[in-house]
């Protein structure tokens, strides 16, 4: 599995629902916000998607030298999110009427 795929899928996910409940997403953390205003992702799971954006955003712009061990323990350790991120969504788009999503 492409744990960078993972983190940029899922704020890709993010953006998209956002704009479909009609929700102006300037960032991505902005789009994981909205997530849990929408009721997406569960209060417990929505702060967990917050530096993800952050992270993906240093790791795209280089804005900070990155240590590569936090980095290894981030994706490594916390693929579960990922997990719940993805039951949240597909929970939210199968209850969701066709033209909500």
């Amino acid at each position: 599995m492409d744990r960078r795929a993972c983190a940029q899928n899922a704020l890709h996910v993010a953006t998209q629902l956002a704009a479909s409940a009609g929700l102006d997403a300037p960032d991505y953390t902005t789009a994981m916000d909205h997530l849990a205003d929408l009721g997406v992702l569960d209060a417990s799971i929505a702060p967990r998607f917050r530096p993800v954006a952050g992270l993906r955003n240093v790791l795209v712009h280089a804005y900070l030298e990155v240590d590569l061990s936090i980095l290894h323990a981030v994706l490594n350790q916390r693929l579960d999110d990922f997990a719940l991120f993805a039951a949240a969504v597909r929970g939210y788009v199968d209850a969701a009427p066709p033209e909500a999503v």
